[in-house]
């Protein structure tokens, strides 16, 4: 049997799910919500766990392959509470804690199971990852961590991004999202000098940017052409929707894909997004890589029929 671990609404898992059913293969998605929503237990039956959702046992040992998609965003998954309390961030951290233990515990209990992306190792530190990357022979930006401005200096341009992941701050009703900028002098400026440690990186001028979603070995790449627009020229997820960038097909030169492989071994991943700059010196420069990115933006603008393929390699890991 397949296990999907997703959460609520995740377009892809319902389109791999779809061909999953195409090829009649048995399946059941676990949603982080489910676990909030439904009656859940969890039980120590000697030396193992029993796990019940509804009163009904959950099939660990008839499950071969699982594929970790997105689980465990618990500040979406509790919206339903958020939206009628008031809740402290303390408070809130620590529930989250809570509930990822809780998750984590569940995780444990499929340890011995084929994995598509294994939680154990999502984890990743980006800077840690940056220094990996030039082990593997890719080109990376200079990358510092800093906290005051003297470090930085004036000579170079830099850009200025989250050492994490990008979050999404709400202000009253209005939402804000953390995306990689141009550090100026102006913002220099009025900055203190001062601050917490922050990663910055030299302004790399690109011809155009890559998104590669790689699957058991193999990469599918995209181009995308956001270089043009000064909405979308440092960070393509700031979308023009009045006008799109363009995505395409890309054939990504086998001596980069043979990098990526390398890195990907290295990180114990069989499956995650990466994303690469092709720049005006002509050489390709390892950003970072993602286990659990989308892929859905790749598939559907290249036509490489991706969620058919993760439902193929689940049904393989199933066998």
């Amino acid at each position: 049997m397949i296990l999907i671990l997703s959460c609520d609404g995740d377009l892809s898992a319902d389109l791999v799910i779809e061909w999953l059913e195409y090829y009649n293969q048995e399946y059941i998605r676990l949603n982080s919500f489910d676990l909030l929503s439904d009656n859940f237990e969890i039980r120590l039956a000697e030396n193992k766990y029993v796990i019940k959702i509804n009163n009904s046992v959950f099939p660990i040992d008839e499950i071969k392959a699982v594929w970790f998609r997105k689980f465990g965003f618990f500040e979406d998954s509790y919206y339903f509470l958020k939206a009628s309390v008031i809740f402290n961030r303390e408070i809130l951290t620590h529930i989250t804690r809570e509930f990822n233990r809780v998750l984590s515990i569940l995780i444990s209990a499929l340890s011995d199971k084929r994995w598509i992306t294994n939680p154990k190792f999502i984890n990743l530190n980006k800077f840690e990852v940056l220094r990996m990357a030039r082990e593997c022979d890719f080109f990376v930006p200079d990358s510092y961590i800093v906290n005051n401005l003297v470090q930085i200096g004036k000579k170079e341009e830099f850009i200025v991004k989250s050492i994490v992941d990008p979050i999404i701050a709400e202000f009253g009703i209005n939402k804000c999202m953390m995306y990689t900028n141009l550090l100026t002098d102006i913002d220099k400026e009025y900055m203190p000098q001062r601050f917490l440690p922050s990663l910055v990186q030299k302004k790399i001028d690109k011809a155009y940017e890559i998104r590669v979603f790689y699957l058991m070995g193999k990469c599918y790449s995209m181009v995308i052409f956001s270089q043009t627009d000064n909405q979308t020229k440092l960070d393509f997820r700031q979308y023009n929707w009045d006008k799109p960038n363009r995505f395409l097909p890309y054939n990504l030169p086998l001596v980069e894909e043979k990098k990526i492989k390398k890195l990907m071994k290295r990180l114990n991943l069989n499956c995650g997004s990466i994303d690469l700059i092709k720049a005006k010196d002509n050489n390709y420069y390892f950003l970072e890589v993602n286990p659990t990115g989308q892929f859905g933006m790749v598939d559907f603008p290249c036509n490489y029929g991706l969620h058919k393929k993760v439902a193929q390699t689940l049904i393989k890991l199933n066998s």
